[in-house]
């Protein structure tokens, strides 16, 4: 409530919560009350910014999963188009292998395959427009595509490195844009994808392996988060925090159907 003045002299009142009301309770006045007064301007500072810091990282979860949205769209894309054609379905958000399988278009995709389809000038679609085909149930674009990313080809064929991108939002978000920490960062993101797939990985191996490089480099920077956290925003942050963990052992999961799929081949 803070300082009231009754005639012509000042009086110090505190506004505390008791029981979920709102009391005013008598401080005082004269010296004492100036350094209650002081005391409690601090400490109303204190909670102000602490509130504003809590705001700001929650504010910036949403701004990291924006940034990883489409990266992680590409990746369910390109699998669902891949992944249909030999006989997987999902089941509880996971690919399941479906029982006695027979490829439903079987009567429609010739013994060789189709021509690529092409844009209007002539020349190959953009990976983009070729997946979108392909999930619209476009079988030479679902035979191209599975074709690519059987491949040793680079990524940028499915609009550029996208994985690259995100990755680099989340270390700029953990460590700024120039800061040394983000060369060691890279490093490791580098070493870690190296371990998965190696160098002689297909398309989709990479693909998916850089969604398990940056599911986990999302779920180290909110671990740390979460270790300083306070209880009140500790609590705020754990569905975030557990839908962080889900989404890094789905693409572990992927990941090794996907190197299960390549070693059957």
């Amino acid at each position: 409530m803070g300082w009231v003045t009754r005639c012509g002299h000042r009086y110090y009142y505190r506004s505390r919560w008791v029981n979920g009301r709102c009391v005013k309770e008598y401080v005082g006045t004269g010296a004492v009350a100036e350094v209650t007064a002081r005391i409690d301007a601090v400490a109303g500072a204190q909670r102000v910014a602490l509130r504003t810091a809590r705001e700001a990282r929650a504010n910036a979860v949403p701004a990291v999963a924006v940034a990883l949205a489409p990266f992680y769209a590409l990746v369910e894309s390109v699998l669902a188009v891949v992944f249909a054609q030999e006989g997987y379905h999902v089941s509880r958000k996971n690919w399941r292998k479906k029982r006695g399988f027979a490829p439903p278009l079987a009567e429609q995709i010739p013994p060789t395959p189709a021509p690529e389809p092409t844009g209007p000038d002539g020349g190959p679609l953009p990976g983009p427009e070729l997946v979108a085909r392909a999930r619209a149930g476009d079988v030479p674009a679902a035979q191209a595509v599975r074709a690519r990313a059987d491949g040793p080809g680079p990524l940028e064929f499915l609009g550029g490195d996208v994985a690259a991108v995100a990755i680099s939002h989340i270390i700029a978000r953990m460590v700024g844009p120039d800061s040394p920490g983000r060369a060691a960062l890279e490093a490791k993101m580098g070493a870690i994808r190296a371990e998965l797939v190696g160098s002689s990985a297909t398309v989709l191996e990479r693909l998916v392996a850089d969604r398990v490089v940056a599911t986990w480099l999302d779920l180290h920077k909110m671990e740390g988060e979460y270790a300083f956290a306070d209880a009140a925003e500790a609590r705020a942050q754990q569905p975030a925090f557990s839908a962080a963990q889900r989404r890094y052992f789905g693409a572990i999961d992927e990941l090794m159907k996907v190197k299960a799929r390549a070693a059957a081949r």
